[in-house]
């Protein structure tokens, strides 16, 4: 199939699980071509398949010029002309302002159908990963007369709505023609949102197991335990509370050490409050890292945390470090937040502690510690268990499928 992927920004390591599809949609024999919003920070690390694959080749990027500055107008000029002459039906339909209003009345339709141009007659299917990205590209399905697939993710199902209402996106709900959700938590905020069941489709964000090196964890006999969080530095991701936790544990077993990978408008904060407690000898923060030093960080860790909490509404999607680090055998301590206790096996690969609250996260970090002996098997379970729901292979085959059905039930409709 001749896929186009639509996103905000591509590549960025925070969002592994585009790449893996793109990626896995190449090694199967599809053409993917993927337009994103906006050009990447150059300053993150790239993962080795971009330059693989050739990835940055086969993107491209609207980067249109902001509002009320004189260069969109310029660009505006060239783009138009350019989109009348290759598709006047799909530019005219593209600039009704009852359909589309402010992307209409704006031109970053226009933008967007440029962008899109070298491409429009040679696609069988858009696939937009995040709600405002469909949304955005909601007018190249009717006005290109090309299928439409959006991905929902995390923010774009809960802190978005919050801020451009409930209703922001009832006309992409009927005019997509699936949506993929990626836990079933996600699948019943959608659907609150009021998206049609029928519509609804479970996709996990996957991983290849094969890239995760497995390895049974034993107790460490010197009390030199690593603990180890790979997230962004955000306040969903609840840093904070795992940081006060450890304050805890460490009266209790004081050779414990925790490292953190990830950057984000947090570090500041996070390092002073390390300092507050008294724990800077206890904690390293390690910036952003690339997949292959994420990989080699849960080869040497012991126990993985991921302690998210709600902050504004903002919530996770899935949680998709979690399964790589149960790929890689460490047992798992996750918060009761939104889908994280769906992925793991509760109690056999690791323990659920209450969100927000560093006095139980410290008891589920002791209580794991002391049930040391549990390890390999915890890591076994959740090995299996992430290699029989998550396993991209499978998942970017089933994507083709719903692919598929996408384009059947498109073009019943235009019949």
């Amino acid at each position: 199939m001749r896929i186009a992927v639509l996103t905000n920004s591509f590549p960025m390591i925070s969002e592994t699980f585009i790449l893996r599809q793109v990626t896995g949609l190449l090694d199967l024999g599809h053409s993917v071509h993927v337009v994103a919003e906006f050009s990447p920070d150059i300053s993150q690390p790239l993962h080795a398949d971009v330059e693989r694959l050739q990835l940055l080749e086969h993107t491209s990027y609207v980067n249109m010029p902001p509002l009320r500055n004189a260069s969109r107008f310029l660009a505006l000029r060239k783009t138009l002309v350019e989109c009348f002459r290759a598709a006047p039906v799909a530019t005219i339909a593209a600039l009704n302002p009852l359909a589309y209003g402010r992307r209409a009345i704006s031109f970053s339709n226009v933008f967007r159908l440029g962008t899109l141009l070298p491409h429009l007659h040679s696609l069988d299917v858009l696939h937009a990963h995040f709600g405002p990205v469909g949304e955005q590209f909601r007018f190249a399905r009717r006005s290109c007369g090309i299928p439409l697939v959006v991905s929902f993710h995390g923010y774009d199902f809960s802190t978005y709505p919050r801020s451009h209402g409930e209703n922001c996106y009832r006309r992409l709900f009927q005019e997509a023609d699936l949506i993929t959700v990626n836990s079933e938590y996600s699948r019943r905020c959608v659907e609150n949102l009021g998206c049609p069941k029928e519509k609804l489709r479970l996709l996990h964000e996957g991983l290849d197991p094969g890239e995760f090196t497995f390895r049974e964890r034993m107790l460490p006999i010197d009390g030199q335990i690593s603990l180890l969080t790979v997230a962004r530095l955000v306040p969903k991701k609840g840093i904070e509370y795992a940081l006060r936790a450890l304050s805890e544990v460490l009266h209790t077993y004081p050779k414990v050490r925790y490292s953190i990978i990830g950057d984000g408008p947090l570090l500041s904060p996070l390092l002073q409050l390390t300092q507050s407690l008294g724990i800077n000898h206890a904690v390293t923060f390690h910036g952003a890292g690339s997949g292959e030093i994420v990989r080699a960080a849960m080869d040497r860790a012991d126990i993985f945390l991921l302690t998210s909490t709600s902050a504004s509404g903002d919530m996770e999607g899935q949680g998709l470090v979690v399964q790589e680090a149960q790929a890689s055998g460490m047992p798992i301590i996750v918060t009761k937040h939104g889908p994280l206790p769906e992925g793991i096996v509760a109690d056999k690969s690791g323990f659920i502690a209450p969100e927000g609250d560093p006095v139980a996260i410290a008891k589920a970090i002791c209580r794991l510690i002391e049930g040391g002996n549990n390890w390999p098997a915890m890591g076994r379970v959740g090995r299996d268990y992430v290699a029989a729901t998550y396993d991209i292979n499978h998942l970017n085959a089933y994507l083709v499928k719903i692919y598929e059905e996408a384009l059947y039930l498109y073009r019943r409709k235009r019949t």
